[in-house]
């Protein structure tokens, strides 16, 4: 029996986690400093309670930070062998993948439960599927699985449906709107741009009367350095060598290292967050798509249109088609739904009984 076929007799299997730490500012603060993104909500206490909270709440895209295990425990062998298997922060590192490489394809996500300080997340991932193909890429597995993220009161903070591909690299290729410079190993200076924190009208939130379907509207622009995507890593806890090192990125069949999937979930929150004011809510992202690769020397930025408004378990809600973009290049597509439901939902699900991923 092959390695793929003994993770396909795991599949319906739940496997359990438990986060290494609970909600802290500081894990907050280090993350959004790399965004140079500040909001009252994720900071201050007497102005989250204003708009509904029980206190400062986390960005729901640091969700999966809180549920990661640690990657030592006292008692255990030591994990950082030089010939011993990676650990990226991930659920695979629980499970004996057949080949070498990992990447995330898509993922798709529904918030519930807002996550406060002091909060520690437990839960359950199941496998789904495990698909073999080829690619351009080289030949692996698709792996998807799905995962629950509970407070320890039993609470349902998040659900979460991922694929990974995990492969072994046929060889290096260059993807369109890659540098020259950086196949070449020579690192790329992003724009000289002044993207820190713009000035944020918090006490105008946006009424669902103002919004307009078809509008289009734009996220600020992130310019990447080497810096700034290993900084972003370091905050999520994930630390797969294809984001911080340039020659696991080469082996791995890609030109330079790559910015990783919760960054891009985060640039697109508080994209939308400087857009929905504090009233608003991001209660599902995804399914999303990664279609191209994002590495230091990129201009990167979210755009998204209002495809449509309805009424969601009694809130004002507002679907979104979007895109991040790197220059002209679009790396990631996919929709999302936010609810203007200021305060009287802010505690509750935003997704209706019965509903599923």
């Amino acid at each position: 029996m092959t390695a793929a076929d003994e993770l396909r007799d795991r599949v319906g299997e739940k496997i359990r986690f438990r986060g290494a730490d609970s909600v802290t500012q500081n894990d907050i603060r280090r993350k959004l400093e790399v965004f140079t993104f500040s909001c009252p909500l994720h900071d201050d206490e007497a102005a989250a309670k204003s708009h509904g909270y029980l206190g400062v709440v986390a960005p729901v895209t640091m969700t999966p930070l809180w549920g990661l295990p640690p990657y030592w425990a006292p008692g255990q062998p030591s994990p950082y062998l030089a010939d011993g298997q990676e650990m990226t922060g991930n659920i695979t590192d629980t499970l004996a993948l057949p080949f070498s490489r990992s990447v995330n394809v898509s993922s798709e996500w529904q918030y519930h439960t807002p996550l406060y300080l002091g909060d520690r997340l437990n839960g359950t991932t199941t496998i789904i599927s495990v698909e073999q193909k080829r690619t351009r890429v080289g030949t692996g597995i698709f792996l998807q699985y799905e995962s629950e993220y509970l407070k320890d009161s039993g609470e349902l903070v998040a659900l979460n449906r991922n694929t990974v591909f995990n492969y072994d690299a046929s060889r290096p290729r260059h993807e369109p709107g890659t540098s020259a410079r950086t196949q070449q190993g020579v690192r790329p200076r992003p724009p000289q741009v002044h993207d820190a924190d713009i000035r944020v009208d918090w006490t105008t939130p946006l009424e669902f009367d103002d919004v307009e379907v078809g509008a289009e509207v734009r996220g600020p622009a992130l310019a990447l350095t080497y810096q700034r995507i290993v900084m972003n890593i370091a905050a999520d806890r994930m630390f797969s060598g294809i984001h911080h090192s340039a020659a696991a990125a080469h082996a791995a069949g890609l030109p330079d290292i790559i910015f990783n999937t919760r960054g891009l979930e985060t640039l697109f929150e508080i994209g939308l967050r400087r857009w929905m004011g504090l009233r608003g809510r991001l209660v599902h992202l995804g399914p999303f798509k990664m279609s191209a690769s994002i590495h230091p020397g990129d201009m990167v930025q979210a755009r998204w249109t209002v495809t449509g408004k309805h009424a969601q378990a009694g809130a004002e809600a507002v679907d979104l088609q979007f895109g991040v973009f790197a220059g002209d290049r679009q790396a990631v597509q996919g929709i999302a739904i936010i609810t203007l439901d200021g305060k009287s939902n802010a505690n509750q699900s935003s997704v209706g009984e019965g509903e599923s991923l």
